[in-house]
């Protein structure tokens, strides 16, 4: 029982070693890798399909290939959203593009592939905040006229506050 002890152990050992890891990145199996972890995470094919697309845009761009991913600096992720922004796509599209991006390199980080993520440094663009759209005075006339005493009626019989104001007493 000592002896097979021993040998589970020693293998586990080898199996865990980093130095023993003799994976050769190519742009096929970091993909793959990233899918396998967004799959075991529940992610939708579009998702998967969208992600996909987000990463070779982006080492297309750095003119390198993901088997590159050590070499991606903040710098160089920072220039790729300026260059978005200069393609003038959305706030939204461009959060999304730096939330894509972060999270591929956490998961490049945790597989050993980058000593230090070059995303930690990016910032998340703030997205412009609308004001919602208002009513015009006619828009607010109309939808009042619109109103007819059988809904009215509805209304209080369902404890629904009435509009108050002039003519709706």
């Amino acid at each position: 029982l000592g002896n097979l002890r021993t040998t589970v152990l020693a293998v586990w050992a080898a199996i865990l070693s980093p130095s023993n890891d003799h994976t050769v990145l190519t742009q096929d199996n970091i993909l793959s890798q990233y899918e396998t972890y967004l799959r075991a995470k529940g992610a939708a094919a579009r998702t998967l399909e969208s992600r996909r697309e987000s990463l070779q845009l982006l080492f297309r761009f750095l003119q390198l290939s993901p088997e590159d991913v050590a070499r991606v600096t903040a710098a160089q992720l920072r220039s790729y959203v300026i260059s978005l922004r200069d393609r003038r796509l959305t706030d939204s599209t461009i959060l999304s593009s730096v939330e894509r991006i972060k999270a591929f390199f956490r998961f490049a980080k945790e597989e050993g592939w980058v000593q230090r993520n070059p995303a930690d440094s990016l910032p998340r663009p703030r997205m412009a905040h609308r004001l919602p759209r208002t009513l015009t005075p006619g828009e607010v006339r109309k939808s009042t006229s619109a109103s007819s005493p059988t809904s009215r009626s509805v209304c209080a019989s369902q404890s629904i506050p009435r509009p108050s104001g002039p003519g709706n007493r």
